[in-house]
């Protein structure tokens, strides 16, 4: 009994409520009707026109699109280098209107594409650290001209060797810091706070490495390339006697040189970065840090051939793939400005499946719209 006047007491007492709140109109006397018809206007008065409400609105453009948006989804791939792309504006105050150093509007941003190509890649080099590979030779053969510069630049002296090659492995290193790391993060980011212009620089400095290092990397498995100093320690009995590295000889990846190809990469960021932002605001010092990372990418080189490392033609291959990779990729997709369409996410293809036969054969055909 108690449930049963609970649930009538709902029913109940809302229909007595609205009940009692709505007033009763009393019926009106043809006096009182007459008294309140209002008065009719003139003849030359303007006539207002109102809609009533049974008349559609207009079209909302704007909510048409939101619409749509909405029913579509959110671009998870435009969100995404959206917010890779505007980080650097978060990593500092914003800059100021007339700022010396700043990223142009008509330059893309380092976007969602490019970090998956900089991981994809990044990932080949670690399997090939982590990964065994083959290390014999497969190419053992020299050219003229690689036996005649080899005799000139060559060192006799294993400790020489050593020296030389520790000093093309800290000007390398040099090399890649400094586009990655000096001239983007310090100079531009806490020496001229322009954090913006400093993320997307070293951005797209790993980018350039992640690609050239991991395509050296693929040649180097591919070819096999016997280095100068393997054939040195099986040809010159002298050379092995002196060199304990003949022992446990480096693996055959003299083709082509990596630390040779990354100096270059890395000396054309730096001059790439220098001409299109006018980094240090003057032309000479601009065109001496360009010079000067050339200088070192080309000392890393002869470095190299004097080490017993690389043969000649290993190091005039590094430096022109190194090179192009430093140029044309931040070129093409930065700094030449709108080469790539906007980055959506892409709609499904439609396809249409329907049957097919005649007399000996039956089947589907698929017609398919990208």
């Amino acid at each position: 009994m108690a449930r049963l006047a609970v649930l009538l007491t709902v029913l109940v007492f809302p229909a007595l409520a609205s009940a009692q709140t709505e007033p009763v109109e009393a019926a009106e006397t043809p006096l009182e009707s007459a008294s309140e018809a209002p008065a009719e206007p003139p003849a030359d008065a303007p006539v207002d026109v109102e809609v009533g409400p049974s008349d559609p609105p207009p079209p909302d453009p704007a909510g048409e699109l939101e619409g749509e948006e909405g029913e579509r989804g959110e671009d998870i791939v435009e969100t995404l280098g959206s917010a890779i792309g505007d980080l650097g504006s978060a990593l500092g105050p914003e800059a100021v209107p007339h700022a010396r150093i700043r990223w142009r509007e008509s330059w893309p941003r380092y976007r969602f594409d490019e970090l998956v190509v900089t991981l994809g890649f990044g990932l080949v080099i670690t399997l090939e650290e982590v990964l065994p590979t083959r290390t014999d030779a497969n190419w053992v053969s020299t050219s003229p001209l690689d036996r005649e510069v080899q005799g000139l630049l060559g060192l006799d002296n294993p400790f020489d060797r050593d020296v030389f090659e520790e000093l093309s492995d800290a000007i390398a290193a040099g090399l890649f810091v400094w586009p990655v790391l000096f001239d983007s993060l310090v100079y531009a980011g806490l020496g001229e706070g322009a954090w913006d212009v400093a993320w997307q620089m070293s951005l797209i400095s790993l980018e350039v490495f992640a690609i050239n290092h991991a395509l050296t990397v693929l040649v180097q498995l591919l070819a096999r390339r016997e280095r100068p100093h393997g054939q040195f320690c099986r040809e010159r009995p002298g050379y092995a006697a002196d060199d304990p590295l003949c022992n446990d000889p480096p693996p055959a990846q003299s083709f082509w040189g990596t630390h040779v190809s990354n100096a270059f990469a890395g000396a054309a960021l730096i001059c790439m970065h220098h001409d299109a932002l006018d980094l240090y605001g003057n032309e000479v010092a601009d065109g001496l840090a360009c010079g000067t990372a050339l200088g070192a990418a080309v000392a890393t080189g002869l470095f190299r051939i004097m080490a017993d490392h690389h043969w000649v033609t290993d190091v005039m291959s590094a430096a022109v793939v190194g090179s192009l990779t430093g140029i044309l990729v931040p070129w093409i997709l930065h700094y030449q400005g709108g080469a790539r369409p906007p980055l959506e996410g892409s709609e499904p293809p439609a396809m249409v499946v329907l049957p097919w036969g005649d007399d000996t054969s039956f089947g589907l055909s698929a017609t398919t719209i990208w």
